[in-house]
Order: C-alpha cells, then structure tokens, then sequence
C-alpha cells in the first residue's frame, strides 16, 4: 500500500556530501511562493511554502536504510539527490534511488550536481540506478535513463534553487525565479561565500589539519576571515551529524526528559483537586481514564476558555490551559503549543509552564520564541524546585544554538548545563531519578568540543557522562535506553583517544562497546539503532585493527 504523501521532497546524499545537503535543505524548508503561484494546481496544489523537507544523514556504513528513512522515501513527493563522485560510489545512495524508482516511477528525481562530471570515467557523479532504467523487479538494466541534472557550478546557486524549486512546483524556473526575488536575495550573498569556500576548498581542508600552522594565516588573508570560519563551522557541524547517527544520542526516552510533552500524571492531579468545585473536571477524569482523551481535552478547554471570559484568576486561568495542554499534546503538539503559549502570557513567572512554552515552540521552529522563553526561565529559576526546567532550558539553547550554526552559543549553553549536572550528580549521587537527565549535558558539550578538535575537554566531558551511564546500568540492567547509552559513550570515549593517538585503549573500550552491542542484537534483532551503532562499532574496529596490522607487520626486505 502507498503510503500518503508526507515530504514535499527527500535529499539523499552520500555523507561527504553533507554540508551541501544542509545547506539545500535549509533553504527549501525557508522558501517562500510568491502570491501569484499560491493555490495552482500544477504537481499537486502549490502552497505557501515548501515545507516539509527530509533530509537524510548520509551513509552510515550499512547499504539497507532504517525504518525511518524507508518510511520517508516512500512518503516523499520528489527525490533530490547531491550528486558528486562520492554518491556515485554509495551503495547506500544508489540504493535509496532504487527504492523511489521502483516504487513510484511517476515521481519526480531531481539531481543537483556539486562535484565531478557525467560519464566521466575517473569524475562519475551519477549512481547507476540514477543513469539506467530499472525492470519490473527493481533491477538495474542496461537501457540508459534519460536524466535531466540541475548543476551548481554552471547555474549558479540561486539559478540551480530556482530549477529545483520550479521542478517541484511543475513551472518554470523563471517564472520561480521572477516571483520569489526576495527570497533569493540572501541566497545571492550565499552562493558568493560558497562559491570562495569551493574555490580553495582543498587548501582549507589542508589548513584545518594544520591547526594554527603558517599556512592558515595566508590562506585566512585570501578568502577572508567570514568565509573560514563558516566553512570551518559547517564541518563541525557535520562532524557532529555523523558522530550522531554512528553513536546515538543519548536515549533522552529513557531519560525523564521532554520527549513526548508534558507530564500527563501532573495534570491529572491537578484536575483531580479542581474536580471537587468543576464538575467538568470530574467527567474530563473519566474520560482520560477510559483513554478518550479527545472528549476529555473538549471539556478542559471549556474550563480553560470560561475562567478566562470571567475573568478569572490569572494564574487560575494559567493553570487551566497548562492542564488542557498537558493533555493536548498527547495527540496534537500544535494545539499544545497554543495552549502553553495562552498559559504564558496568563502567568509569565511560572518557571515550569514557561519551560514548555519554550518546548513546544522550539518544536514547532519557532526558535526565536523558543530562546525568548528559554532565557525568561533562565531569569526566574530561583530554587531547586526550578533545577529541572532550568537545566532543560540551557540544553534547549544549546540545541538551538547547534541548528543555528552558532557553536559558541550552544558550547556556552551546554557548559552552564554541565556545570548544573555536576552539581546535581554530586548532590543526588544514589538516587537514579535524579542522575538519569545529566548525561544528556555531557554528552551534548562533548560532541561540540570533538567536533572542534577540543579532544581533551571532550573527553572530560563524557567521562563525566559515561560515569553516571554506567551506574545507572548497573543499577537497571534489563534497561535497554542505559544499554544504548553505554555503547554510545563507550563509542565516543574511544574516539577522543583515537584522535589524541592511542589506539589501543580506543580498540579495548570499543570491544566492551561491541560486547554489549551484540548481546542487545541478540536480544532485540528487530531494533534499527542497535544494528545501526553495532554497524558503527565494527567499522571503527575493523579500521583500529588495519592500522595496528600495518604498523606491526614486518618490512619487506629490497
């Protein structure tokens, strides 16, 4: 069965590709229709925007996409795919283009060539199930495929934008082009930077691995201090995206962090103590204990939306839609978001309500309203009743600060974390409720320091984190969020030692990471992130172990 339209588009890349997959998928989820295309019926009703994008990580060493990269391939509208001799030799994106051909052949492919030349023996940058026709069973063949390529190096960045732009919407690009000028005016100034960053691209990379060598100082005065630290930037960031999606990130569900919303047992207490005077209240409780939590939500917002007419107490009023909203995102996060933001501005000084105005707007993209109310908790918290909301809100800046390209905002945002999380581990060092949210602050300032090539500061860091993993996995053994967590920093661990050259304590404690990683497998084959990080695991070993054969083996003799 087909599954419903979902992505306006998938951008498949291979991972060296990434940045430029970052940087388009950026800009599509920010592009405005002009008034004049909105509501045309071409390939599908054209709306205001271009959202929503899929953008996939790249190869993560295995050739089978997870779960939920199938799912969004099946549920996309056009394939994008960053086109560069690197993509031309993944398995994994040559795959990807396999599944979307094969399976909805009517749908658009768009490639976006970044690097190398067609048919070109040594310079390939198409995959071959880009370049020839697939059978009826999804087969390469032999009959070569017509493609029609945008290319960012002839067109231009704006222009190839607005081709794919225009191959999304069924029009021209310059009818794209001539009425979305505004929204390529930013875009013109991009594709300049960029188009320096390309220009000496090998020289920069050269120039990072020489750290603060003579080198960097001239090439720092050829294309100007802006454009280093932007390319420099975009790698790191990339860096962190790869580290990521091979390791894992901390498993916050296993964590009493915001991952589904708000306390739904938080709510309920407080509607059971209005229920005594609220009638409305009592029938909402039954409701939500029989699970129909549709009917329930209609009769808290009746509540919610009667004090605020009669002009009841603010922080009443405030309390009521912090109640509907708790139960609101149950089902609809958008309809939460409303809720929490009335809530807000009801009762501006509740530490806790401020926290998930700030959540839910951050979840919605709203970031700027998001740092806002993360920053007014920030200012409020005043007791250790507010410690949990404000170490989430300094991790919440920090993630913003990472989507933003921003690294000293989010690297000042996790230190003041970490910093709480040292603390609270200190002071609540038995109890695993407490200890269970502070590895997230270590392992996030970790990943931004690896990625700066900060080694020692980021292995301080996850030390810190794997510390309080591991006694929370002995404490919870059949946990398997505390399992995944130990691979994860285990992983990361052995990184900054394989970075700062020794490769053989890197090699032990990726072997206990392994160890725990197949034992998992064995338990839960069916489990994507598990295969997935087992995957990172023997690559890495594999590339461990090749170096220490070539150092080892003897010398030939002449």
């Amino acid at each position: 069965m087909t599954e419903p339209i979902e992505y306006r588009a998938f951008i498949s890349c291979s991972h060296e590709d990434a940045i430029w997959a970052k940087w388009l998928h950026r800009w599509l989820e920010n592009f405005r229709s002009d008034n004049q295309l909105i509501g045309r019926d071409l390939r599908g009703t054209i709306h205001k925007t271009l959202r929503p994008i899929f953008r996939d990580p790249g190869n993560l060493g295995h050739v089978r996409s997870s779960q939920q990269t199938l799912a969004a391939l099946e549920a996309s509208q056009t394939l994008i795919l960053i086109c560069s001799p690197a993509s031309a030799r993944s398995s994994y994106v040559a795959e990807q283009i396999r599944i979307f051909k094969s399976r909805h052949p009517e749908r658009l492919v768009i490639p976006l060539i970044v690097d190398g030349k067609p048919n070109d023996r040594e310079l390939e940058c198409f995959p071959p199930t880009l370049k020839f026709k697939l059978d009826v069973d999804g087969k390469i063949t032999d009959e070569p495929s017509e493609v029609q390529a945008v290319d960012a190096r002839e067109d231009g960045e704006t222009l190839a934008l607005a081709k794919i732009v225009a191959g999304m919407l069924g029009v021209s690009s310059d009818e794209v082009f001539q009425k979305s000028q505004r929204g390529f005016r930013t875009i013109k100034r991009e594709g300049r930077r960029r188009a320096m960053i390309e220009h000496f691209k090998k020289d920069v990379k050269f120039a990072i691995k020489c750290s603060l060598a003579a080198g960097i100082v001239t090439l720092i005065g050829v294309i100007g201090v802006v454009t280093y630290w932007d390319h420099v930037t975009r790698q790191q960031l990339a860096a962190i995206d790869t580290l990521k999606a091979d390791y894992g990130v901390i498993d916050r569900s296993m964590t009493s962090a915001p991952v589904t919303g708000p306390s739904v047992a938080e709510a309920i207490v407080s509607i059971d103590e209005g229920a005594l005077s609220e009638p409305r209240y009592a029938k909402a409780l039954d409701l939500i204990g029989s699970g129909e939590y549709r009917q329930a939500e209609s009769l808290l917002q009746a509540v919610a939306e009667d004090k605020r007419r009669l002009a009841t107490s603010s922080k009443a009023t405030a309390t009521a839609f912090r109640n509907l909203g708790s139960i609101s995102a149950i089902s609809e996060y958008a309809k939460a978001r409303k809720d929490y933001a009335e809530a807000a501005a009801l009762d501006p000084d509740h530490v806790e309500g401020m926290f998930w105005h700030g959540w839910f707007e951050a979840q919605a993209g709203a970031l700027d309203n998001a740092t806002t109310a993360y920053r007014r908790v920030i200012d409020l918290a005043s007791s250790r009743d507010d410690d949990w909301a404000l170490y989430w809100s300094r991790i919440g800046l920090g993630d913003i600060g990472l989507s933003r390209g921003d690294l000293s905002a989010a690297t000042a945002a996790y230190q003041a974390a970490g910093e709480m999380a040292d603390r609270l581990s200190q002071a609540n060092p038995d109890d695993p409720g407490r200890q269970r949210d502070l590895p997230v602050a270590f392992s996030q300032l970790g990943d931004v320091m690896l990625a700066q090539g900060k080694f020692l500061a980021a292995a301080s860091s996850y030390a810190k984190g794997l510390a309080i993993i591991e006694k929370l996995a002995r404490s919870d053994p059949d946990n398997l969020g505390w399992q995944r967590g130990l691979i994860s920093s285990y992983g990361r661990v052995a990184l900054t030692l394989e970075r700062q050259g020794e490769q053989i304590r890197a090699r032990n404690i990726l072997y206990r990471a392994r160890e725990i990683a197949r034992n998992l497998k064995e338990q839960s084959p069916e489990n994507s992130q598990v295969s997935k990080q087992l995957a990172a695991l023997e690559a890495e070993i594999a590339t461990l172990e090749q170096g220490r054969q070539a150092t080892t083996s003897p010398a030939k003799s002449n």
